[in-house]
């Protein structure tokens, strides 16, 4: 049996959507990314200017002051096997890019939470986007 529904032009809409956004909203892009590399870079230079051996005596005592000495010990090894393995380089600009990116969820998440707790309106506007959201991989 064919169907003859003409097709919903999604493609289209989501191409031409994302042209007008490149073509009018790239300047602003732009300079968060520029200052977010600014950032990463800054603070990766920073981390890695400060000896590994530093760093990793400071974070095993962290971990040994707030979760004991087992995970004080693991996060000891576990630090120096990277470093052994030549890649402190890498963990830290890992945790730079964690700490950034968790760092914006909360800027960007404690407010919008705050504002949904208050706003009866705005949580049954959003909710199901935000459950839409939650079933979808990329989010």
């Amino acid at each position: 049996m064919e169907w003859n529904v003409p097709k919903f032009p999604l493609d289209t809409l989501s191409d031409n959507g994302l042209d007008w956004l490149t073509e009018h909203g790239s300047w602003l892009t732009r300079a968060v990314s520029r200052t977010v590399s600014d950032w990463i870079e800054t603070l990766t230079t920073a981390l890695v200017a400060i000896p590994p051996w530093l760093c990793i005596a400071v974070a095993a005592f962290a971990a040994y002051r707030a979760g004991g000495r087992k995970i004080g010990l693991l996060t000891l090894v576990g630090l120096l096997f990277l470093w052994n393995l030549r890649l402190w380089q890498a963990t830290v600009e890992t945790l730079v890019l964690v700490t950034i990116a968790t760092a914006a969820a909360l800027v960007i998440g404690v407010p919008v939470g705050i504002w949904f707790a208050l706003s009866r309106r705005a949580w049954r506007t959003f909710s199901p986007i935000l459950d839409m959201m939650q079933t979808l991989p990329s989010f």
